[in-house]
């Protein structure tokens, strides 16, 4: 399956018919497109679909591309001329971030602290060097914050975005995401799945959602795994991004969203800290790759484990169900083979 070939999201003109004033947002063009929703034929246990996010865009894909559309489009109507962002030596956000700035002419600053060096985060800053993203060292997590700021001060006319891309703004992205599931749901591509599971950073993406649906009309429990360790992700992260995009929602002419939101977040996935693989989550990644949905052991791998696993997801009274696995994973080997790395 292509991207390219896939339809021209809609998702923002969804988000605009329930929120009017979301029409004066600027978008950055990423080309984002609408992802299928396909069957897990060979999943090893219950009934699986899937929400290919891969594809979200031609030529990278996964689920930064969504929030970037909002940041990046603010960046450029703020007339800035580099973005600043921060995470760790292997992320993906920042991979993201330094591929879409680049592509629009901005400079790309990151602060990076050092992560598990797996396979994929090697790679991934060999990709960060070869776009161009200029960063700025972090001797730990906690010393981000000093090292966003240095690059702040360096950075020509900067934007800030934040870890993840996860602000209200960003969050946007998901909630138009959101929107564009129940319109498959609403046309009959998919049976209405029973909860959605997928990875708990930053909490933009699963919050998003969770608005999204809520939007919707549907009340679909959002099961969100959570892959970083309980002092990085307070309990009032996620429900204080919950409040303040239902805010942003209503200010931009949307209904009131009240909780609760139906957003669950499972926690004692993170095995031996973030970014290092679990034997759940290489065998997760291990099966999902047989299918060719392009999975990694820091987030969609730990997700995925999490769910095959069992335990995790509210089941319906018969106790069967359909569980919808939402691929948050990019497909990094279009730009491997253009970086030469």
């Amino acid at each position: 399956m292509e991207a390219a070939a896939l339809p021209r999201s809609g998702a923002h003109d969804l988000l605009v018919e329930r929120c009017p004033r979301a029409d004066r947002l600027r978008m950055a063009g990423l080309d984002l497109r609408q992802t299928p929703v396909e069957p897990w034929e060979g999943a090893p246990s219950r009934e699986i679909w899937v929400k290919r996010d891969d594809l979200c865009t031609p030529d990278f894909g996964g689920n930064k591309p969504r929030k970037l559309e909002y940041l990046l489009g603010e960046a450029l109507g703020r007339g800035c001329a580099s973005v600043v962002s921060m995470g760790g030596h292997g992320s993906h956000h920042l991979v993201a971030t330094a591929f879409f700035a680049r592509r629009l002419g901005l400079s790309a600053w990151g602060a990076v602290f050092r992560q598990y060096e797996s396979p994929c985060a090697t790679r991934n800053q060999l990709l960060m060097k070869g776009l161009g993203l200029r960063q700025v060292n972090a001797s730990h997590r906690p010393g981000l914050l000093k090292a966003a700021y240095e690059a702040w001060q360096r950075a020509d006319r900067p934007y800030v975005i934040g870890p993840g891309g996860s602000s209200p703004l960003g969050t946007l992205g998901f909630v138009a995401a959101g929107l564009e599931l129940a319109e498959q749901i609403r046309q009959g591509l998919l049976p209405q799945p029973h909860a959605i599971v997928l990875p708990l950073g930053s909490g933009g993406t699963s919050v998003g959602l969770a608005l999204g649906l809520r939007l919707a009309g549907l009340r679909i429990p959002v099961v969100a795994v959570a892959v970083v360790e309980p002092w990085v992700l307070l309990p009032g992260t996620v429900t204080g991004l919950l409040a303040r995009t239902a805010r942003l929602l209503h200010d931009l002419g949307g209904p009131f969203i009240p909780p609760p939101w139906h957003l669950h977040v499972v926690r004692g996935h993170v095995g031996g800290g973030y970014g290092r693989p679990t034997p759940g989550a290489a065998k997760a990644v291990r099966a999902a790759g047989a299918e060719g949905y392009p999975l990694e052991t820091t987030y969609s791998g730990k997700a995925l484990a999490a769910l095959l696993e069992g335990g995790i997801l509210p089941l319906p009274p018969t106790g069967r169900g359909t569980a919808l696995f939402w691929l948050t994973a990019p497909n990094l080997e279009p730009l491997h083979l253009e970086l030469g790395v």
